[in-house]
């Protein structure tokens, strides 16, 4: 992945998810982060869980290019 692929980084504010994560991490270090998915053109997204979701299917590259360079770091580092 390189810095052409990235064409822009937000901090999210701060609120209270529905995932199950924490609960995995607590027996095996990980790692969970958003990656932006929402529609072109679309003002207001609904979340993953709602009957109405859609995704903006480019952000799967992006996903799945964000999870591989963190596994590649992981290896590198050890």
């Amino acid at each position: 992945m390189n810095d052409k692929d990235i064409k822009k980084v937000v901090e999210f504010p701060v609120f209270s998810g529905s995932e199950d994560f924490s609960y995995y991490a607590e027996k095996i270090p990980g790692c969970f982060f958003y990656i932006g998915c929402k529609p072109k053109g679309v003002e207001k997204a609904y979340f993953n869980h709602h009957p109405k979701f859609d995704i903006d299917e480019d952000a799967l590259l992006i996903a799945s290019k964000s999870v591989a360079q963190v596994v590649c770091s992981f290896y590198e580092w050890i």
